[in-house]
């Protein structure tokens, strides 16, 4: 019985086959390297059985970015230097809007759009029994929001407030298998659901198009849960002190009056392959006032535009791994991380003539 044991154990530690590398991943033009160290029986991917430990990683790699400027790697064929960037309603660039989205009442969102250009990660570290840690998030995160309300109504506006939801689509950053002949699936989604509270309200005879963009450099926000800690939260997190800068929008050959208040809601959403969830929820506010001053014989009119920008940003992260011999499963979150806000930092104004179309981007 000894002997049939030992060849048994044998024939199962001749069939182990250990792996480990790693493979550079383009996402547009930024570099991703997966690492992998994976041990285990020979498979198709399909599942984890057989697979006896793994450590799978995704990080962002800036110092290979030529490399995905210049040649088909991965998934991705890059494009000359198009930024890559999760958003709503964003155009090529990532830092404009990609078209106007109709509010009601003659008014229409022209400038309205939500993106980040960032940097996905992830980390995954297990065993055939114990799940030792995960990590997601993003790194490098630069978020760009822009709201502008235009209208062509030549009476008094009717007070409009109500929801505008931003087109926009889920991305697959990755869907491979690595460290084959025991293939294990690497699959990391983004989401980026976005929508705009709005309370409008117009007088006067106006062609205007007036807001604020607001551009945040957010640096990195990581999660991580310990599988091996004891007691108390498994859960840890990474964040960086997010940069600020403010430009008011103003477009206008009016003599108007408005109250413009504009809250966003986005959030940024990494799915890795249904085992762990990641969202950073952001909600940028432009609450904004445009004035119409009429002057003398001797000096133009003057239009202009006031506002108290602010932002809010919490996160929430979901495990939820069943691997039938061990099921990990823990929620953290929301957890409120930061609150900004600035009185009065939206300030530009214009002398204008009426008759002619007169634009100030400050």
């Amino acid at each position: 019985m000894r002997a049939i044991l030992l060849l048994a154990l044998s024939a199962k530690l001749a069939a182990s086959v250990q792996r480990s590398g790693q493979e550079l991943h383009c996402v547009g033009k930024r570099a991703h390297v997966v690492h992998y160290d994976v041990e285990g029986e020979p498979n198709d991917g399909s599942s984890l059985k057989g697979v006896q430990r793994a450590i799978v990683s995704l990080t962002p790699s800036p110092t290979h970015n030529e490399k995905c400027l210049t040649a088909e790697l991965g998934d991705h064929t890059p494009t000359g230097d198009k930024e890559f960037c999760y958003g709503a309603n964003e155009d090529s660039t990532c830092k404009a809007a990609k078209s106007s989205i109709p509010i009601k009442d003659g008014f229409d969102c022209k400038d309205c759009f939500l993106s980040a250009s960032a940097d996905a990660y992830y980390k995954l570290n297990y065993s055939m029994t114990h799940l030792n840690s995960v990590e997601v998030g993003l790194r490098d995160i630069n978020l760009r929001a822009s709201a502008g309300v235009h209208t062509h109504l030549s009476k008094s506006g009717t007070p409009a407030s109500g929801t505008v939801n931003l087109p926009t689509e889920s991305k697959t950053l990755i869907d491979k298998l690595v460290g084959c002949p025991v293939c294990v699936k690497a699959t990391i989604k983004v989401a980026f659901p976005t929508s705009i509270d709005y309370d409008l309200d117009l007088s006067g005879e106006a062609d205007v198009e007036a807001g604020a963009a607001l551009d945040v450099n957010l640096g990195s926000n990581i999660v991580k849960y310990d599988g091996n800690q004891a007691e108390g939260s498994k859960w840890s997190h990474e964040v960086d002190s997010p940069k600020y800068s403010v430009t008011p929008l103003l477009t206008v050959n009016a003599k108007a009056s408005a109250d413009l208040k504009l809250n966003m809601k986005t959030s940024v959403q990494v799915n890795v392959d249904n085992i762990v969830w990641y969202h950073l929820n952001m909600a940028p506010s432009l609450d904004t006032k445009l004035t119409f001053d009429a002057k003398s014989l001797f000096h133009n009119d003057r239009v202009c535009i006031n506002g108290d920008p602010s932002f809010d940003m919490s996160q929430e992260a979901n495990l939820d791994w069943d691997l039938k011999v061990w099921h990990a499963k823990d929620h953290w979150g929301p957890s409120h991380l930061y609150s900004w806000s600035k009185p009065g930092m939206i300030n530009a104004c214009k002398d204008i003539k009426i008759g002619d179309n007169t634009s100030v981007i400050v």
